[in-house]
């Protein structure tokens, strides 16, 4: 009979975008309900497409399309009869509705076709929304006068039914809020707390389109009303399984929380661990490296024991191994400085004045401030002096008149301090050189010395 593909033409109509839904927060939109449909056809689910479409028609809002989608799902699935009250029902509210025009002669062209006994709610004397320049405008359609029928003994039945009806969906809704009160978890849970709510939230969802759509799509009086007290316990057992498997999940979670701290824990305490058995380990070698050091003192290899000593530098010790460096560094560099003055004074002594004075140099670069270090500076002063380099002698004569006032060749520093500035012919430094060494050694054996040089400075300087 029918003329038309009702496949294509279901898939002709498109979804709402947010910008022309009104009050688009509102999870309760019928708008959005009318998207869902479409989202369920498409998925192939005409049943829950035909139970969010009933609950569309009967909102307060007219959403023509819902009726004219809602006439041809019912007509894919065998439903002629209430498609038919439909698309009536769409007509008499919008009679210009070409859309509803066509379908009516496409798909009931015969007339006289036998009405379905199936009751669909009439719809309200209710606004239309049309847009106008980007806006929308409540338009109220008039709706047919009704001719007046007496007034039955069944229709009074039908009516009690209807208000024992709707009692009943009053009584479910409060149940559903009541348990959509209970799955709600406070703020601060985690991740799979806030699964579990979202899941039932959906159930519930889910929940009050089947009650609707069955109260208004199946009106039978106390078979729908027991049908619908049945849905909703079966609701409820559900929504306490997904609390259970939500309480057994947040358990495992914890219970995995709990290993994952202690392997942390675990984790920590090995790794101290092994830092300590690293240090221990370090210590050790260190040990046993200052322990050659030692055994080359004692064979008085002082050199190579202070060229070892720089390889552990007291920083990275712990503080054992520093207090036994600190010895061996004593020991190794005075006897090192010790070393390098006798063997500088051999050369000096053979008159090797540049031998010497490398000796002399490399026990004074060390830095270390032995017993020989006054003597240490005087014969490098010396040598110098002897090989006629007289300013760099006097820098050495320098430190021993600073910080080693009481040394035992003081005297013989001041005056060959003044033979150096005599013979680079500072005559003035000399002098003042020369009057110092005499007035403060006044048993010095150089005393005789002294005074020649101090005449022959000022013959210079006169």
């Amino acid at each position: 009979m029918n003329k038309i593909d009702i496949k294509k033409e279901i898939d002709l109509f498109e979804e709402f975008v947010p910008e022309m839904i009104p009050n688009t927060g509102s999870y309760e939109s019928p708008y959005l309900f009318y998207n869902s449909a479409l989202e369920k056809l498409r998925q192939g689910s005409d049943d829950m497409a035909i139970i969010l479409l009933k609950k569309v028609v009967t909102s307060s809002e007219f959403v023509p399309e819902a009726y004219a989608l809602l006439a041809l799902c019912l007509y894919k699935n065998k439903e002629e009869n209430e498609a038919h009250e439909v698309l009536k029902t769409l007509l008499s509210v919008d009679p210009g509705n070409e859309q509803a025009k066509h379908y009516m002669d496409k798909l009931f062209e015969a007339q006289g076709r036998k009405r379905s006994n199936t009751i669909v709610r009439p719809v309200k004397k209710v606004p239309i929304l049309t847009e106008q320049k980007g806006s929308k405008v409540k338009v109220t359609p008039e709706q047919k006068p009704k001719k007046e029928r007496p007034v039955k003994e069944s229709a009074k039945s039908d009516q009690e039914q209807k208000n024992m009806t709707r009692e009943i969906s009053t009584r479910i809704r409060k149940e559903i809020e009541s348990q959509e009160g209970r799955v709600r978890k406070p703020s601060g849970t985690n991740q799979n707390s806030g699964f579990g709510v979202v899941f039932a939230f959906l159930l519930l969802f889910l929940a009050v389109g089947a009650v609707v759509g069955y109260v208004v799509g199946n009106n039978k009086g106390q078979g729908a009303v027991k049908g619908v007290q049945d849905s909703v316990l079966q609701y409820q057992q559900q929504i306490q399984e997904y609390q259970q498997k939500e309480g057994q999940w947040e358990k495992t979670l914890e219970e995995h929380q709990k290993t994952i701290d202690q392997l942390r824990k675990e984790k920590g305490d090995l790794e101290g661990q092994m830092k300590a058995f690293e240090e221990d380990k370090k210590n050790r070698v260190v040990k046993e490296q200052l322990d050659d050091i030692e055994t080359m003192i004692a064979r008085s290899e002082f050199t190579v024991a202070v060229e070892a000593l720089k390889d552990l530098p007291p920083e990275d010790l712990n503080e054992e191994n520093k207090q036994a460096r600190q010895v061996l560094y004593e020991q190794a560099h005075e006897g090192f400085c010790g070393l390098m003055f006798d063997q500088g004074m051999v050369q000096y002594n053979n008159g090797q004045y540049q031998a010497a004075l490398d000796l002399f140099e490399s026990a004074i670069q060390t830095g270390y401030k032995s017993e020989d270090d006054a003597d240490l500076h005087y014969r490098a002063g010396r040598s110098l002096y002897e090989m006629g380099d007289y300013e760099k002698c006097v820098t050495y004569f320098k430190v021993i008149a600073d910080q080693y006032p009481d040394y035992k060749n003081t005297d013989y520093t001041y005056y060959y301090t003044g033979r150096a500035y005599q013979y680079t012919e500072q005559y003035e430094k000399a002098k003042e050189v020369y009057i110092y060494a005499r007035d403060n050694f006044p048993r010095s054996s150089l005393r005789d010395s002294i005074f020649t040089r101090i005449n022959e400075v000022n013959a210079k300087l006169d």
